[in-house]
């Protein structure tokens, strides 16, 4: 057994940056590890920003260390930096740490595990960085999304070893699945933020089609033409797989939707969204594409497939996972 630490956003205000923490938790201590999240800063005044107390509860399922790093005091055998988007430095919704990157660490296997930069360049990370991020603080290197591969050769001369986001490294969710409302059904979830008009549009003319309710478990987002749902992220669960359709624009939007084997549609509106698209070959569910949402709602989801290829790459993922720790 070792001591592992993980450096992700387990603060961020959303459920994927939760359950993606969650997840690697999980799958590190079933691997045999000891497992904590480091602190870097006291999170807790943004936490206590958030406008949702079940969200708040969320925090609860991680294992977080009480106090903030000290190079001096926590040991650990492997330091995991990842995943979610640890290395976009355009995303303004947290602060940018050099422990992102690696650095100010007193740990002689540092790994990064499936973080994305979301399209940055590395021209761009030159450029704020003046030249000082290398990624040469890692003993391995790995990411989620090709165009992330491409920035660390680009800045490092390493090829970073593609895997998967770790939600899809689990077996299963059922164990943690809670339904706060069974009675719940005819209903159409939507997890994204910022929806174009004419996208609204599209989900409420296929709603009002079906005769279907239309919910949200955005936190923050307040769209006005649904109604929001309030969860921790047991719920979040629950309420994703009693869902008769989903609909998302968000990357683990996708990613639980192919978990809970949703029949889904995806406004594509990143490089991180369009790799998983071109992974499972998920071209006829981009509603990007298409005039309406019949259009692919009329169609199965082919999970036969999808299912096959998840199981290769989580695999390779596993693996690079034991071998780098």
């Amino acid at each position: 057994m070792k001591k592992v630490g993980i450096c992700t956003l387990y603060f961020a205000d959303n459920f994927g940056a939760i359950l993606q923490a969650f997840s690697l938790q999980n799958i590190l201590q079933n691997l045999g590890h000891e497992v904590e999240f480091i602190k870097l800063k006291d999170f807790k005044g943004d936490i206590n920003n958030y406008n949702s107390e079940n969200f708040k509860k969320s925090q609860t399922y991680l294992n977080i260390c009480s106090d903030i790093y000290d190079k001096d005091i926590h040991n650990y055998d492997t330091i995991i930096v990842g995943s979610d988007e640890m290395w976009n430095i355009n995303n303004n919704s947290f602060e940018h740490l050099d422990e992102y990157f690696g650095y100010n660490f007193n740990c002689q296997n540092i790994i990064s595990y499936a973080p994305t930069a979301n399209g940055v360049t590395s021209e761009t990370l030159r450029n704020i960085y003046n030249n000082r991020i290398d990624f040469s603080k890692f003993s391995n290197l790995s990411v989620r999304d090709k165009a992330t591969q491409k920035l660390v050769k680009e800045i490092s001369n390493v090829d970073a070893k593609l895997v998967l986001d770790p939600t899809l490294l689990m077996d299963s969710f059922d164990p943690f699945v809670k339904y706060p409302d069974p009675n719940l059904r005819d209903y159409i979830l939507i997890y994204g933020y910022n929806f174009s008009e004419d996208e609204k549009s599209k989900i409420i003319q296929f709603a009002k089609e079906n005769n279907k309710e239309i919910y949200s478990l955005a936190l923050g987002a307040n769209p006005g033409w649904c109604k929001s749902l309030n969860a921790d992220i047991y719920e979040f669960l629950g309420y994703f797989k009693n869902a008769d359709y989903t609909i998302t624009n968000t990357f683990h939007g996708l990613l639980f939707s192919l978990i809970l084997e949703k029949e889904f549609a995806v406004f594509n509106n990143s490089s991180k969204l369009n790799d998983m698209i071109e992974k499972f070959n998920l071209h006829s569910r981009n509603a990007k594409n298409f005039d309406n949402l019949s259009t692919i709602f009329n169609h199965k989801v082919d999970y036969e497939n999808i299912n096959k290829l998840k199981l290769e790459q989580r695999n390779q993922s596993l693996e690079f996972l034991k071998e780098a720790i």
